[in-house]
C-alpha cells in the first residue's frame, strides 16, 4: 500500500518485519515479552473484524479510556483499519469530562483498561446515549457490564479466518483525507475542544521528522506519555516508518526502573521528567563526601567545556576528549546509567524547556532536541536537528511547514499537519484558521539563523496595573532553576507588582537540608524560607524592575494531574492554580503577607 495513511504504514511494516517486535512489555512474570508484528497484526485483523461485526462503520467514534499499554496502540489500529475515528480520553479524567467526550464526540464504543477503571466511570457511562459496546482491556478480568478484549478477539479470529481479504479491503479503502482521531486538548479551563486530525496530517509528521532526526530500525524506544495526547500518538505512528523497538513501560512510577532495563537509545519526554533527573542528580552531590563532591564538579566541569565547544562548532581537542573519556568511567557513567546508559537523542516538547537542562544532558553526551507543536499540528511543527540545534530555541519548521510571525508576535503556522478544524465548534476553528494559516496563541521570535524560539502564551501574558507586559513563563524558568523551588505560578494581571505561587522539590530538600518526616511542615521552617528567599533574590537581579517578583507565597503542597493542577503531560494549569490559591495570591496585595505565609 502506498497510500498517506496510517494504515499504509501499518501493513507495510508488518510485511516487511514479521518477526520484528511491534510491542514489548513486561508480563505478570516480570519478564519482558516481545510481541512480533505477526502475532500484533494477527490481533489487530481479529478485533477489527470483532468490531465490525457489532456495527462498528466508516467514521464511527471509538473511544479508549486507558493508561499507556500495547493494548491501547493495537485497538487504535484496528480502529482505524475500519475507517472509523480513535477517541483518547485520559485515564485521570473525572467522571463528568469522560461523560463530555463521549457525549460530544458521539462515540458508540468505549474501551476501558480494567475493572477498576470501568467501576469508577460507570456513571459516566450511564450517563451517555449512544453508547453500544464497552470493552474490557485487561488480561484476564470480566465485568457483567462488558464484553472483555479476549472474547471480542475469538469473535475476531473466527470471522478473519472466514473472510481473510476483508481487513485489506476496509483498510486500503481509507483516503489520506479521512478524519484518523479526534484529539480532546487537555486545556487549561473549560471542556476541552476536540481536534479533527486525518491521516494524512499523521502520516507526514510521522514520515518527515524520524527522516530529518536520522532514527532507524536500530533504536529502540520507551513509551509512556498518555496516548490520548499527540505527541506520544505521533510517535507511535513514526515507529511504523523507522521500525524500531518499542517498550512499553509499566508505568510512570516504575519509568526509572524501566529506563535502566530497557536501556533506550532515544526518548521522547516531557520537560517535568529531564528538570527531575537533573534536580535529583545535583541534589544527590550535596550528601557527597569531599573529595567525591570534588571529583563530580571536576567530571561535570570538563563535560560543560566539552559541551559548549560543540555548541559553538569548535573541536574538541585530544587533551579534552582524554579528560572527558576519564570523567565518564569515574563520574559521568553513573549519572547516564539513571536513563538506561544507552540514550543518545531525547525529543522533548509540551512545555518550555529551561536551556541549561538540556546543556546538562548534552554534556552526558545526550542531545536533547526541543521541538514545537500542538494537537492542532498533529505534534512537530518545528524541531531541533542532532547537527544543527539551538538549546533554548526549538528548532526550525520540519520539511512542508511553515512559520511566520504576526505583528503582535503570535507564531502562525501551515503544513500538511495541520487540523481541520474542532468537531462541532466552527466558530473556534474560524478563530484559529485563516487563509490556511493556523494561529497557534504562542507568542515567539525568529533568531536570525531560522530558529524559532517561543516566549510565552499570547492569552497568558501579564499586563500589570503600570501598563507593563510580563511573561510569565519566564520568570517561572528562572525560579524553578534554583535549589528546592518545585513548581512556580507567576501572578500580577491588572495588579501593581508581580508576586509568585511557590512549591518545593522534597527531592532536593531531602539531600539538600536532610529534611525527613512531613513534607507538609517544611514550608514553614526557617532555614526553608530562607533559602526560597535567597532564590528569589538571585532571580530578581536578572530581571527588569518591573518584572522582579515583589511578594511571593510558599505553600507545603504538591501540584498534580489529579488536582487540576497540571494536566496529563504535567504542563501547568496556570489559571487553575491562581483559583484555587486565590485567596493567598490576593492577600500578598492587602498587605496581609503573614495570613498569606500561614498556608
Amino acid at each position: 500500500m502506498d497510500k498517506r495513511t496510517i494504515n499504509s504504514l501499518l501493513i507495510n511494516r508488518a510485511l516487511k518485519d514479521p518477526d520484528h517486535p511491534c510491542a514489548i512489555s513486561k508480563g505478570p512474570d516480570g519478564t519482558w515479552h516481545k510481541m512480533p508484528w505477526s502475532e500484533g497484526m494477527r490481533r489487530i485483523r481479529a478485533l477489527a473484524h470483532a468490531l465490525r461485526s457489532r456495527g462498528v462503520e466508516r467514521g464511527d467514534r471509538v473511544a479508549i479510556i486507558s493508561n499507556t499499554r500495547a493494548e491501547w496502540v493495537l485497538t487504535d489500529f484496528s480502529i482505524l483499519a475500519l475507517g472509523a475515528v480513535t477517541v483518547g480520553i485520559y485515564p485521570t479524567s473525572t467522571p463528568d469530562q469522560v461523560s463530555y467526550v463521549l457525549g460530544h464526540s458521539g462515540s458508540k464504543v468505549v474501551f476501558v483498561e480494567d475493572r477498576k477503571m470501568l467501576r469508577q466511570l460507570k456513571s459516566a457511562l450511564g450517563a451517555v446515549d449512544g453508547i453500544r459496546l464497552v470493552v474490557l482491556m485487561a488480561e484476564g478480568e470480566t465485568d457483567e457490564n462488558a464484553v472483555s478484549l479476549q472474547a471480542l478477539l475469538d469473535e475476531g479470529h473466527a470471522l478473519d479466518q472466514k473472510y481473510p481479504s476483508s481487513f485489506l479491503a476496509w483498510a486500503g479503502a481509507v483516503e489520506p483525507d479521512d478524519v484518523c482521531t479526534y484529539v480532546y486538548t487537555s486545556g487549561t479551563t473549560g471542556n476541552p475542544k476536540g481536534a479533527i486530525c486525518t491521516h494524512g496530517n499523521f502520516h507526514h509528521v510521522a514520515t518527515v521528522v524520524p527522516q530529518a532526526l536520522g532514527l532507524g530500525g536500530h533504536d529502540r524506544s520507551m513509551i509512556f506519555l498518555p496516548l490520548a495526547h499527540s505527541l506520544q500518538r505521533y510517535i507511535i505512528y513514526a515507529g511504523l516508518v523507522i521500525g524500531g523497538e518499542p517498550w512499553f513501560a509499566e508505568s510512570i512510577e516504575k519509568l526509572p526502573d524501566n529506563l535502566r532495563e530497557a536501556k533506550p537509545t532515544i526518548l521522547v519526554a516531557v520537560p517535568r521528567l529531564l528538570e527531575k533527573v537533573r534536580s535529583r542528580v545535583l541534589a544527590a552531590r550535596e550528601s557527597m563526601s569531599p573529595t567525591r563532591k570534588a571529583l563530580f564538579d571536576w567530571a561535570l566541569a570538563v563535560a560543560m567545556t566539552r559541551s559548549r565547544r560543540i555548541q559553538m562548532g569548535l573541536p574538541v581537542g585530544p587533551v579534552l576528549a582524554a579528560e572527558y573519556d576519564l570523567a565518564g568511567k569515574l563520574v559521568l557513567d553513573k549519572i547516564r546509567e539513571r536513563v538506561g546508559g544507552h540514550l543518545r537523542l531525547i525529543g522533548c516538547g509540551s512545555a518550555p524547556l529551561d536551556p541549561a537542562v538540556a546543556e546538562f544532558f548534552h554534556a552526558l553526551g545526550i542531545t536533547v532536541l526541543e521541538g514545537y507543536g500542538l494537537t492542532e499540528t498533529s505534534a512537530p511543527a518545528t524541531i531541533n536537528r542532532p547537527h544543527d540545534f539551538r538549546f533554548g530555541t526549538v528548532g526550525k519548521p520540519i520539511p512542508g511547514v511553515d512559520i511566520k510571525l504576526a505583528s503582535d508576535g503570535e507564531v502562525l503556522i501551515r503544513g500538511p499537519g495541520n487540523f481541520r478544524g474542532y468537531h462541532r465548534d466552527r466558530e473556534q476553528t474560524a478563530a484559529v484558521i485563516q487563509d490556511g494559516w493556523f494561529h497557534s496563541g504562542d507568542i515567539g521570535e525568529l533568531t536570525p539563523d531560522g530558529f524559532l524560539r517561543i516566549t510565552d502564551r499570547k492569552k497568558d501574558l501579564i499586563k500589570t496595573s503600570g501598563g507593563k507586559f510580563i511573561a510569565p513563563q519566564y520568570l517561572e524558568g528562572l525560579l524553578r532553576d534554583q535549589p528546592l523551588i518545585g513548581h512556580v505560578v507567576i501572578y500580577g494581571d491588572n495588579k501593581p507588582f508581580v508576586t509568585a505561587l511557590i512549591t518545593l522539590d522534597r527531592e532536593q530538600c531531602k539531600q539538600r537540608l536532610g529534611l525527613d518526616g512531613d513534607p507538609a511542615g517544611w514550608s514553614r521552617r526557617d532555614d526553608v524560607r530562607r533559602a526560597v528567599e535567597e532564590a528569589v533574590s538571585r532571580v530578581n537581579a536578572k530581571v527588569a524592575r518591573y518584572e522582579s517578583i515583589k511578594k511571593h507565597v510558599l505553600v507545603p503542597d504538591e501540584f498534580t494531574v489529579e488536582a487540576g493542577q497540571l494536566t496529563p503531560t504535567l504542563k501547568l494549569r496556570r489559571k487553575e492554580v491562581s483559583r484555587q490559591y486565590a485567596h493567598l495570591l490576593e492577600a500578598l496585595y492587602e498587605g496581609d503577607a503573614a495570613a498569606a505565609g500561614a498556608a
